[in-house]
This record gives C-alpha cells, structure tokens and sequence, in this order.
C-alpha cells in the first residue's frame, strides 16, 4: 500500500493543535473541512505531538515513521512545499518507537466499529468468553 498524504494535510505535523485556532495559512486554515475536528483526529495529533517531543524528533517525522511502520505499506506520499520540510520529513527514517508508544497511537487513532462489524467482534468475544470454538 502506499498511503497518500500521510500527515493528514498538516493536521499532523504539530501546527494545529486541541483548543488553539487554526494557524493562519496553513492548510487546515484554508479547507473548510477542517473547521471542525473530531476526537479522534485530536487525540492522534496529541499523541503524535507527545512522542515527538519524548524522543526528540519531529511530529511530522513522528508521524510519517509511523506510517511506515504499518503493515503492508511500501512508501507514503508526502507533499513538502519547502525544501525544509522535504528534510525534516526525510529524517523519518531515522526515527524508533517503543512498544508503549506505538500502542499509545494505534489507541489515538483506532477508528471505532461501524455495524455489523462491532457486533461481530462483541459476539466473539461472549462466544470466546464460553468457551465455544468460534471460526471465520
């Protein structure tokens, strides 16, 4: 898989933030959809902004390296307007989690279970739960 625009259209990089105004000229300035974010958009750009500044890096390397990082992808498309950007970006590569870390964003950003699928996961876990055998 190769994932296109891996920090979300800026949201990502550490410029916007819970409860601050969007920063002028940025891209989430500029696109009406990002007037209003959600919870979980929020919680993924704290986490991301959190761990970056526990390792010392970047939240856009933060956020890049752990896309990368995810299972089947081959190479996220990112779009730097500035050859600073495009350096900062490219020091993603050099960028290690913990275990608790990466826990700490899959939680953040973990998408809720949309039906039928939520119940099918609830019905494994009773059927688990007595001990029947529950197959795919």
């Amino acid at each position: 898989m190769i994932p296109w625009s891996p920090l979300g259209g800026g949201l990502l990089t550490g410029k916007v933030r819970r409860n601050q105004p969007l920063p002028n000229g940025s891209r989430a300035a500029m696109n009406p959809a990002f007037a209003e974010l959600d919870e979980r958009t929020l919680d993924t750009i704290e986490a991301v902004v959190a761990i970056a500044e526990e390792i010392g890096k970047t939240a856009s390397q933060v956020a890049l390296a752990w896309t990368m990082q995810q299972p089947g992808v081959t190479s996220p498309i990112f779009g730097a307007r500035t050859m600073e950007q495009l350096e900062d970006n490219l020091g993603a590569v050099e960028v290690e989690f913990d275990p608790a870390q990466l826990e700490r964003l899959d939680t953040a950003s973990a998408l809720k279970e949309v039906y039928p699928y939520g119940n099918r996961a609830r019905a494994r876990q009773i059927l688990e739960a007595m001990n029947f055998e529950f197959r795919d």
